[in-house]
């Protein structure tokens, strides 16, 4: 490998890394902001069952769709609370209009606790697995010129 290909190999590590380390140090704060807009929708939930069922004629249909749709809104908030990586389960079963709303109202910044730390060494690791594959794609896709074809 000549000089230049491993100052570029080096420059792609790089970027990969810091970029994923970016990424994932931001993952404690949204999770932080989704936990509480969750929270949000299950005190606005539990709220409209109060007065749904205060009403003189309450729907008991709608009443318990919507008491069957709280447990499970329960589970993902303790879920959320247990914190540290036990937090990443909650990404198989979210609610995508809450995130958007958590991720609207995000701002970006570094803070370096343990949990953020903890999740910026995941981001190392998957930046520089993922410049070897590229480089690896790299390799298998581009040609290789050999010392006898340059005339």
């Amino acid at each position: 490998m000549s000089f230049i290909a491993a100052q570029i190999r080096r420059l792609v590590d790089a970027v990969f890394a810091v970029a994923f380390v970016l990424a994932f140090l931001q993952l404690p704060v949204f999770f932080e902001l989704y936990h509480h807009r969750l929270d949000e929708k299950r005190v606005t939930i539990e709220n409209l069952l109060t007065t749904m069922r205060a009403s003189p004629t309450p729907d008991t249909t709608t009443i318990a769709r919507t008491e069957a749709e709280l447990p499970a809104l329960r589970a993902r908030l303790d879920l959320l609370a247990q914190g540290g990586f036990g937090r990443l389960r909650s990404f198989f079963d979210f609610d995508a209009d809450v995130a958007k709303r958590a991720f609207g109202m995000m701002k970006p910044g570094l803070r370096f606790d343990v949990d953020s730390l903890g999740f910026g060494a995941i981001g190392l690791l998957l930046g520089l697995i993922s410049s070897a594959i590229v480089a690896a794609i790299a390799r298998l896709l581009l040609p290789r010129q050999h010392a006898g074809y340059m005339r």
